[in-house]
């Protein structure tokens, strides 16, 4: 799971919000639970924290294992999109990658995909940028 030091510093310097690993449910407006493995809140968010999260976050990511790769890409992903979760990251340890899906009105229509080498850059998260590879270096991934 990818360490939460990569948004989390970044979220509390910058006073944007607040960076959670799992385990921590999710209780999205469709009734359906989710738990994600790591979610970011903004500050002043609709999402509400308790215990858990009722509510919206405003980024959730997900790493891929082999047993995860199908629910993650498509089940979470409608989930996620139908709950209209603003953004959707997807790590994905053994092509080293990110992929980085935001919505676009009511569905995720831009997606972007990030290399080891390639600096990503979140819409969602103005003045936030991640070394790709810093966070497979940082990460106790599979």
């Amino acid at each position: 799971m990818p360490s939460e030091s990569c948004t989390g510093a970044w979220a509390e310097a910058h006073g944007r919000g607040f960076v959670f690993p799992s385990p921590l449910d999710v209780y999205l407006p469709s009734g359906d639970v989710v738990e994600p493995d790591l979610l970011f809140l903004a500050r002043g968010g609709s999402a509400v924290l308790q215990r858990w999260v009722r509510g919206v976050p405003d980024l959730v990511v997900e790493v891929l294992s082999p047993s995860s790769v199908d629910f993650d890409r498509r089940v979470k992903r409608d989930l996620y999109e139908r709950n209209g979760v603003p953004e959707y990251w997807i790590v994905d340890p053994e092509a080293r990658t990110i992929e980085v899906l935001r919505m676009d009105g009511a569905a995720y229509g831009n997606e972007a995909r990030w290399a080891e080498g390639e600096v990503l850059v979140s819409p969602g998260l103005p003045g936030f940028q991640l070394q790709v590879a810093e966070l497979f270096t940082l990460a106790t991934l599979p």
